[in-house]
């Protein structure tokens, strides 16, 4: 008998160890993007819209594998380096996701930001403030989105 109230009490201390993990996970996330993530509104202006991103950018792989475990979603792409960069520094890896993915994803770590938090929750007000999507937008549409767009603009400065 006591060996199956041992197996219980290992099943109940795996859910909440389960629990405990993903929470941990989550604040890990957190900090991560807090300290080394870009949130914020693309504008493109041949198309007329914005779109909803986050840019993590690294020169070790495993954090951003680690961050797309945990949030499922996004994608990890090699960094280009730019023209005015020396040829001898290291290859750098960047996690992107972007719209009403990362908006999901944010809402379960805003809890747990510090530095972005005001810029994650300006963020999950736009991409559920911006409905239509994939097809042409009106003028106050447009003024609305860009509203946004210099609010978070603001918000880094």
């Amino acid at each position: 008998m006591s060996v199956i109230i041992v197996e219980r009490d290992l099943r109940y201390q795996n859910k909440t160890w389960t629990m405990n993990r993903k929470t941990t996970d989550l604040a890990w996330a957190a900090g991560f993007i807090d300290g080394e993530g870009c949130l914020y509104i693309g504008k493109h202006q041949r198309g007329r819209y914005h779109v909803l991103s986050l840019s993590v950018t690294q020169i070790k792989l495993l954090p951003l594998r680690k961050l797309k475990r945990i949030f499922r979603v996004g994608a990890i792409v090699r960094h280009k380096r730019g023209k005015g960069e020396r040829p001898n520094f290291r290859p750098a890896w960047r996690y992107e996701c972007s719209s009403a993915s990362l908006c999901a994803l944010l809402k379960k770590i805003v809890p747990y930001l510090a530095n972005k938090r005001r810029e994650a929750q300006l963020a999950i007000q736009f991409q559920d403030n911006c409905i239509v999507r994939n097809q042409r937008i009106s003028d106050t549409e447009y003024k609305k989105r860009e509203k946004y767009y210099r609010k978070m603009r603001d918000l880094k400065k």
